[in-house]
């Protein structure tokens, strides 16, 4: 049950997708430029990561007057949105594994 981390809505966008995802440390666990949409908990290498809460980054470009329609299916915490660089909206939030 719930196993993979979902964001729908994202393949509507036609530009980059940059997930990046890191542990409690600040290091990056994962990323992916070319993100479309499910995560699973695992590294680059497919090693599935230990339990734990994780904090991601996703960057996607966005066309300013195009509705944003992504749901981002993460029960831990609210997704905060950045839009301090124009033409990217970076969601911001936290998603934990438990194994």
């Amino acid at each position: 049950n719930n196993e993979t981390f979902g964001i729908g809505g994202i393949r509507r966008f036609s530009g980059s997708k940059q997930l990046s995802v890191y542990n409690r440390w600040g290091t990056k666990v994962y990323s992916n430029s070319n993100f479309e949409g499910g995560w699973q908990g695992k590294n680059n290498i497919s090693t599935p990561l230990p339990g734990g809460t994780y904090y991601y980054t996703l960057a996607v470009n966005i066309d300013e007057e195009e509705p944003l329609p992504l749901e981002i299916s993460s029960d831990s915490a609210p997704v905060s949105q950045d839009y301090s660089v124009p033409g990217i909206v970076t969601f911001l939030g936290e998603v934990t594994i438990i194994r």
